[in-house]
């Protein structure tokens, strides 16, 4: 049965799967499909068999009971978790980038704590093309399967820093070059009037307050997204998507 314990993470769906399998196979100590055949699993299967990973048949049920009902599209697994990133390794990253003379584009998300939109911005930072993920430790909510779910698979290859401090790890970017740029309704500038480039890192507000007054302070730059219906505002993961994807289309040479 796939019990979890302390050491131990469930992992399921067919996109978050694949992707511990590609990035740390090693990770996977055990691996259950559906007895019930479905031919979109067979690329899983034989890359999971080509390291050594033995496959288990089980009853959908008992895998709806270890998903907790979720969708998990006849595949899980019971794997060792990721080894937690914190300051020391932000540290360590933004000295290889001054010492290299690279350029580092961060997503930091203030007080998240739904899983799902957690996830969500986790796949949007993943398909943007930033080079990690900065969360306060004890104020957003943690990695779990349901976040892992939704992330499909990015959560096993963007880097995610957890922090203790998020305000003063904004100010270690900012001491490393880094522009910091927040998001607010009430911001004067709009995203599109903001000029995208070099080192950056979007800082993000929770589902409900939005970002913290300490943080906001920190911020470099605050902007807002227009919005030109009815509604006031859009759901974080969304807001994430639009901000990011704009600095894509500013980095782009083909850029409207």
């Amino acid at each position: 049965m796939a019990k979890t314990s302390s050491n131990t993470i469930l992992v399921y769906g067919l996109h978050a799967v694949r992707g511990l399998l590609n990035i740390a196979p090693e990770r996977v100590l055990e691996l259950f499909v559906s007895s019930t055949q479905n031919d979109n699993l067979d690329e899983l299967l034989v890359s999971a068999s080509s390291v050594g990973i033995k496959i288990q048949r089980t009853s959908a049920r008992h895998l709806d009971d270890w998903s907790g009902g979720k969708v998990h599209q006849g595949v899980l697994v019971r794997a060792k978790p990721a080894v937690e990133l914190g300051e020391r390794e932000l540290k360590a990253h933004l000295k290889t980038m001054v010492d290299s003379n690279a350029t580092s584009v961060f997503l930091a998300l203030d007080h998240i704590q739904d899983p799902h939109n957690l996830g969500a911005c986790i796949r949007t930072a993943q398909a943007a093309g930033v080079n990690g993920l900065i969360v306060s430790r004890n104020q957003t909510a943690p990695l779990s399967d349901v976040a892992r779910k939704v992330a499909c698979g990015a959560a096993e290859t963007l880097p995610i820093y957890r922090v203790a401090n998020l305000v003063r790890a904004l100010e270690l970017l900012k001491k490393n070059g880094l522009w910091v740029l927040g998001t607010a309704d009430q911001a004067e500038q709009s995203i599109y009037q903001s000029k995208l480039q070099g080192a950056l890192c979007f800082v993000m507000g929770s589902e409900g307050a939005g970002l913290k007054p300490l943080t906001s302070q920190v911020c470099d730059e605050m902007v807002n997204i227009p919005m030109q219906g009815a509604v006031a505002s859009v759901n974080v993961s969304v807001a994430t998507g639009i901000v990011l994807f704009e600095w894509v289309r500013q980095s782009s040479p083909s850029k409207s």
